[in-house]
């Protein structure tokens, strides 16, 4: 169980190396945008923490930072006013669906290690 446990955390680092690498997002960025896409573009942030597998301040730092880069915005929830809901910007939609093609190149087996290496991703059995 444990080797398991450690080979699916090398998979989950290497693959946020290829995302930052190829498309300039972290995996836990890519997560929340594709969340939100998913969403119709917004969702509240306890929901949002629930779909990524996070904290609720967690998740809430995390927003900070995607808002930081322009790819979320953040305001009163339109239902009732007293939670936040974050929304897909325009950039955030473009990023994801570039993070959406370096991650599709990435659905791999699990027998499958990925490699960055110069300009394209390397798949070493």
């Amino acid at each position: 169980m444990t080797r398991r446990l450690r080979e699916a955390r090398l998979l989950e680092v290497r693959i946020d190396r290829c995302l930052l690498a190829f498309a300039g997002v972290r995996l836990s960025d890519y997560l929340v945008l594709d969340t939100l896409a998913a969403r119709r573009g917004r969702a509240r942030i306890g929901a949002l923490a629930d779909a990524v597998g996070m904290s609720k301040s967690c998740a809430s730092h995390l927003v900070g930072r995607v808002e930081g880069r322009g790819l979320v915005t953040c305001c009163a929830a339109v239902v009732d006013g007293r939670g936040i809901e974050v929304r897909l910007t325009d950039q955030g939609a473009r990023l994801r669906e570039t993070a959406t093609e370096v991650y599709g190149r990435l659905a791999l087996g699990p027998e499958t290690v990925v490699e960055v290496g110069g300009p394209m991703l390397r798949h070493v059995a």
